[in-house]
């Protein structure tokens, strides 16, 4: 980064860190069941999208989607990130790309599911800090979730070249 102020690399280099903090934080927390925790990841009014109309909106949505729906299908769940690209939008506004690998157990049979997919993230600098306000969950591929009624697969498909969006 040669010509770049030294306060604006600092800056850079700080505010990198604590985005992708928010990110790893995510799948701790969700891991953990702390749908509080996760829920504080988001903005008042941040919305999280799963694909195919499965949308949390606000901190109530989000927190209530981990506390009901998790527990309830998951005995056990991993979340692994990595690939994580953040792109500044001035000093408030970042996006981020990342890859997500997560392993779930499910509750009625033991059986595993695996999805492998990415999160595209719009995050806002808040009073407390860096927060996401809008989550998309896009999948490269799944193994063991049920279809959603009405639709090519189980979950949003990524963007490829020569195919379209599922």
């Amino acid at each position: 980064m040669t010509g770049v102020p030294a306060d604006d690399l600092a800056w850079e280099l700080r505010n990198r860190q604590a985005v992708e903090a928010v990110l790893l934080d995510y799948c701790e927390f969700v891991d953990a069941l702390d749908s509080e925790g996760v829920a504080g990841l988001f903005t008042e009014d941040g919305v999280f999208d799963l694909g195919f109309g499965r949308v949390s909106r606000g901190r109530r949505g989000v927190a209530e989607q981990i506390r009901t729906r998790v527990p309830s299908e998951y005995t056990h769940t991993s979340h692994h990130l990595s690939n994580i690209r953040i792109t500044f939008e001035g000093r408030s506004r970042a996006r981020a790309r990342s890859y997500v690998m997560a392993w779930h157990r499910q509750a009625r049979d033991g059986r595993e599911r695996r999805l492998y997919g990415r999160y595209l993230d719009d995050l806002e600098l808040t009073p407390e800090g860096w927060r996401i306000s809008r989550r998309v969950l896009k999948m490269a591929g799944e193994d063991g979730y049920p279809f959603v009624a009405g639709q090519p697969t189980a979950f949003e498909l990524i963007e490829r070249r020569g195919r379209q969006p599922g």
